[in-house]
């Protein structure tokens, strides 16, 4: 997991965007950390990592059997928010994923 997190502050977007993704998907047990992860790359300057971190709540729901809650807010904030089209679209299309 430490080799992850470090992919966290990659240069590359791409790279970023999988690496939240891949911890989202290995979050529970001895790993923590994922929800930071995401909050961070929910910030992300690139739309392709705040897209990531938008579907890896998602992830998080599932191996969790809920959203964690200042996740759900976050997602909630940038929909009503000025923030760019594709990021309310995702941020719309997830809170539907999660119901």
């Amino acid at each position: 997991a430490p080799q992850i997190t470090g992919l966290l502050g990659s240069e590359d977007p791409e790279v970023r965007a999988l690496a939240v993704s891949v911890l989202a998907k290995m979050d529970g047990g001895s790993l923590t950390g994922a929800e930071a992860a995401i909050t961070k790359a929910l910030a992300d300057p690139a739309d392709q990592v705040r897209a990531a971190a938008m579907a890896s709540v998602v992830i998080l729901a599932k191996r969790r059997g809920n959203a964690p809650r200042p996740l759900v807010s976050q997602l909630s904030a940038l929909l009503l928010s000025n923030a760019a089209w594709a990021d309310r679209r995702t941020s719309a299309l997830v809170l539907g994923r999660l119901g």
